[in-house]
């Protein structure tokens, strides 16, 4: 979680940054406010933006206008009507590597797992292009190989099934077709 990244020297920065002298109970009201909003955010950069709280959100706030006064005059957050928000003045003091990009590329192989898996995707690949699924598990195999020959790499799982639906289409004929062949005789019919 985010909170577990947000350590006590990021905060005594944010701290020693301000404008003023800040009260002790306004420094943990801070800290307080900040470790329990990102007590459940996921590790990802995208999460360390500004946010802005409605007063509910912290119980008897009322009790803490003089600490919250004392903030905004810091310029770390701003008051306003129904809410506070909360400056980004954290993300400079953390050590960013330990978060997770939001737009990570993968390539398609990393993939693999989850699309082999996935009986939707193969249902609907082959629903929509008239062929078997042992026929789609093909196009997965070629897929995988060449865009990873190529080293094309997506944002996410989505983007990958995307492509590989499009794909699929312009390569149908490269599959091996399973062909059923009868031995059997029509019965009545003199075979001479």
């Amino acid at each position: 979680m985010i909170s577990d990244v947000i350590s006590i020297s990021a905060m005594s920065n944010i701290f020693k940054e301000c404008n003023t002298k800040l009260s002790y109970a306004s420094m943990q009201l801070y800290q307080n406010i900040l470790q329990h909003y990102f007590s459940d955010k996921e590790e990802v950069i995208g999460n360390l933006n500004e946010f802005e709280l409605q007063y509910e959100y912290i119980p008897n706030y009322q009790k803490y206008s003089k600490q919250l006064t004392e903030l905004g005059n810091a310029e770390l957050i701003e008051l306003k009507t129904n809410s506070i928000l909360f400056k980004d003045k954290w993300t400079k003091h953390i050590h960013l590597v330990r978060l997770k990009q939001n737009n990570l590329m993968q390539l398609a192989s990393d993939f693999k797992d989850e699309m082999y898996n996935s009986h939707q995707l193969v249902e609907a690949v082959a629903m929509k292009l008239r062929i078997k699924k042992q026929e789609v598990n093909q196009l997965l195999q070629m897929f995988f190989a060449e865009q990873d020959g190529i080293q094309k790499t997506y944002v996410s799982e989505s983007e990958c099934r995307k492509h590989f639906i499009y794909w699929s289409q312009n390569n149908i004929a490269k599959i091996e077709k399973t062909r059923v062949t009868s031995k059997g005789k029509i019965l009545g019919r003199n075979e001479k």
